[in-house]
């Protein structure tokens, strides 16, 4: 009669338990010691079959609970809400691509065959007969006038709050206050002065006055002196030890560079 912990018998867990019981000792150990971890490892039926039987998995079963319920209720919601909100964007989509007498009639679901002709006309030509001009000079005016205001915001606010916040002169905190005050007048109160200014100068039609009278920001301002407000004094003293002049240690911080972006 053969031990069911030899090899032949137990392929895999015989032969595992046979070489553990020999690095602790137990010489060949045909039996290991009663509820040791390989007495029950020995009880166990070996992965490819033998003399035990295989122990089948028990099968998970998928139960439909009130949180699956819910999640479905949820995804249904926003995915309703998600076709709501690009339904309009997909019907101007859909209204570009069609001939003018189409979309007057009657605008059908799916895309025309006019989507190249249309974009052509629209960017280069433009509509002359009910008197639009062509769309890409416009595109082109709007880049340039959002670069050069960025640029030159974030240029004369950096200026302006660090000299705030670093020069000792008379009346600083009185011209901070006096450019934060600035933040009180909206936009709709200051374009008729603004155009008024403009037009004086001579700069109507031209991109220096579509840009120059934004430039001045009492927002970037306060931003930039509220980020170099942060800079510790022993940090400024040791970036002049190290030869840095005024401006390139606060405009090199890590926290100036994340303002500006």
């Amino acid at each position: 009669m053969t031990s069911k912990w030899q090899l032949p018998t137990l392929p895999w867990r015989g032969r595992v338990a046979a070489e553990r019981s020999e690095a602790a000792g137990w010489g060949d150990a045909v039996s290991p010691p009663p509820g040791s971890p390989l007495a029950r490892l020995a009880d166990l039926p070996p992965p490819g079959g033998g003399i035990a039987t295989t122990v089948k998995p028990r099968p998970i079963s998928a139960r439909w609970t009130n949180k699956t319920s819910s999640d479905l209720l949820a995804h249904a919601v926003l995915i309703l809400g998600a076709a709501l909100m690009t339904f309009p964007i997909y019907m101007a989509f859909v209204a570009s691509t069609h001939t003018l007498t189409q979309t007057l009639t009657g605008l059908p679901l799916f895309p025309g065959d006019r989507l190249i002709d249309n974009y052509r006309q629209v960017l280069s030509e433009g509509l002359r007969n009910y008197g639009l001009p062509p769309i890409w000079p416009m595109l082109v005016n709007s880049v340039v006038v959002a670069l050069v205001i960025t640029f030159g915001k974030i240029a004369v606010s950096i200026l302006s709050a660090f000299a705030v916040v670093f020069f000792r002169f008379p009346f600083r905190m009185l011209a901070f206050w006096i450019i934060f005050a600035t933040l009180m007048l909206p936009v709709e109160v200051r374009i008729l002065p603004t155009y008024e200014v403009a037009a004086n100068l001579g700069l109507l039609n031209s991109y220096t006055g579509l840009t120059v009278p934004l430039i001045a920001s009492a927002t970037a301002t306060f931003l930039f002196r509220q980020v170099f407000m942060t800079i510790p004094n022993e940090l400024m003293e040791a970036a002049r030890v190290d030869g840095a002049g005024p401006l390139r240690f606060p405009c090199s911080s890590p926290r100036t560079r994340t303002t500006t972006r």
